[in-house]
């Protein structure tokens, strides 16, 4: 009795916690902006996270729930992945496709590269 009721408990957080990955895919989706905020970089190590979990689950577990909460998730980071790139990259014209945006992004810097920050400067506060 306890098994299924943990293993009920376990699916509907699963669900719950995928249904929170559509407000932010719907911005995504309305905005035509570059989403500067959003660290592509964060979200790549949460879909190689989940990829292993997945084979985790396939090979070790061999649990069918497991799996398929694993693999909508692992599907939905990816979403919000191919999202921030097609907007920060197609859309603003840096590069021609996805796969190019992509291979320039992950192949052509090292992955923990952090780009420069640039401070402007706030005339309103009166800082110098």
């Amino acid at each position: 009795m306890t098994e299924v009721m943990i293993a009920n408990l376990y699916a509907a957080c699963g669900l719950i916690s995928i249904l929170a990955y559509w407000p932010q895919i719907n911005n995504l989706r309305i905005c035509r902006e570059a989403q500067n905020e959003i660290s592509i970089k964060t979200w790549t190590i949460w879909a190689l996270e989940g990829g292993v979990a997945l084979a985790y689950g396939v090979f070790c577990l061999k649990d069918f729930l497991f799996c398929a909460l694993t693999m909508l998730d692992l599907v939905l980071v990816v979403t919000i992945i191919v999202m921030v790139m097609h907007n920060r990259y197609v859309r603003s014209g840096v590069a021609h496709s996805l796969s190019n945006a992509a291979f320039r992004y992950y192949l052509c810097r090292p992955f923990f590269d952090v780009a420069p920050v640039v401070v402007t400067q706030n005339r309103r506060s009166g800082v110098r």
